[in-house]
């Protein structure tokens, strides 16, 4: 838990602190309006702020393989062929539908 509060608010900080030096000093000096201004500061302030998550999220994921066990190796399932012209290989349970391109017919009555 002490790891997300401390990634929100290390996310929070590096928002507020690059849009507010970009908003307040730098950008007056290149945009005269206002509201472009503090527009492109806050989407610099999101972009800096998301690379800041991405790099910190990482790092723990680095941390956490150095020091975690070693994951156990599946054993690998024997290789699936498929039978006949146009069938399909599949492996375990397909939670969905499987179209080959062939035309289906139904039957009157059904």
């Amino acid at each position: 838990m002490s790891r997300w509060i401390t990634a929100v608010l290390a996310a929070l900080a590096t928002f507020v602190c690059v849009t507010g030096v970009l908003g307040a000093w730098v950008l007056p000096l290149l945009l005269a309006s206002e509201a472009d201004r503090w527009v492109v500061a806050a989407g610099a302030g999101t972009a800096v702020s998301a690379v800041a998550v991405v790099w910190g999220e990482r790092r723990i994921a680095g941390r956490a393989a150095e020091h975690g066990p070693e994951p156990a190796t599946p054993t690998p399932a024997p290789p699936v062929r498929a039978s006949r012209n146009r069938s399909v290989d599949v492996k375990g349970n397909v939670p969905g539908v499987i179209i080959t391109g062939d035309r289906v017919q139904f039957k009157k009555g059904r």
